[in-house]
C-alpha cells in the first residue's frame, strides 16, 4: 500500500510538474511594434547572420556577423531604444565608435478607400544626416519569413540592399 501511495504521489508532482513547464513555454511572445524584428535571420549563402532579442528594459539588442572564406570578414552590435516617443537605433560597426540614428517623425496612417486607417507596415527606419554615411537605416519585414535592410544616405544615394532569412 505504501509503495502506491508513494507512486501516485510521484505522478502527481510529475503531473503538477509538467503543466508548470507547459504554462511558462505558453508565455506569450512579444507583441511590440518592431516584434517582427526579433530572431536569427541569416543571408541564403549563410554568411551574414543578424539576431535581434525581444526588448530588455524596452532596449532590443542585436549583433551581425559577415564571414568569408571561413574567418570573421565583419561584425557589429546594435541597440534599438523604444523607451521615447521616437525610437532611435545605436550601432557599433567593427568595434568602431557607436553611432546613433533616430527614427523621423511619425506620419498620419495611410487610409483606405472608406477613409479608415491601415494597418502600419512593418518598416522600421533611423536617419542621422551629420553622419558621413550611411545617413538612413531602414528595415522592412519580407513576410514572417524574411527581414530586409536598405542602407543609404537621406538623398537614396549609395543604396545598399540585404536580405535575410529565418535561420534554421
Amino acid at each position: 500500500m505504501t509503495l502506491s501511495i508513494t507512486l501516485a504521489r510521484m505522478l502527481a508532482v510529475t503531473v503538477c510538474a509538467a503543466g508548470v513547464a507547459t504554462a511558462a513555454s505558453a508565455e506569450p511572445r512579444y507583441q511590440g511594434p518592431l516584434d517582427w524584428m526579433v530572431g536569427c535571420w541569416e543571408t541564403a549563402d549563410h554568411a551574414s547572420v543578424q539576431v535581434w532579442s525581444e526588448p530588455v528594459g524596452g532596449v532590443m539588442f542585436g549583433y551581425a556577423t559577415t564571414m568569408k572564406d571561413g574567418a570573421l570578414a565583419f561584425f557589429e552590435q546594435d541597440r534599438i531604444d523604444l523607451r521615447n516617443e521616437r525610437p532611435s537605433y545605436s550601432v557599433s560597426p567593427d568595434g568602431d565608435r557607436w553611432v546613433a540614428f533616430v527614427a523621423p517623425p511619425p506620419k498620419p496612417p495611410e487610409l483606405d478607400k472608406r477613409g479608415r486607417p491601415l494597418p502600419p507596415a512593418e518598416v522600421a527606419t533611423f536617419e542621422n544626416s551629420s553622419n558621413a554615411y550611411p545617413q538612413r537605416i531602414q528595415y522592412r519585414s519580407d513576410g514572417r519569413r524574411g527581414l530586409s535592410a536598405t542602407i543609404s544616405n537621406l538623398d537614396g544615394s549609395r543604396t545598399t540592399e540585404l536580405s535575410w532569412e529565418k535561420c534554421r
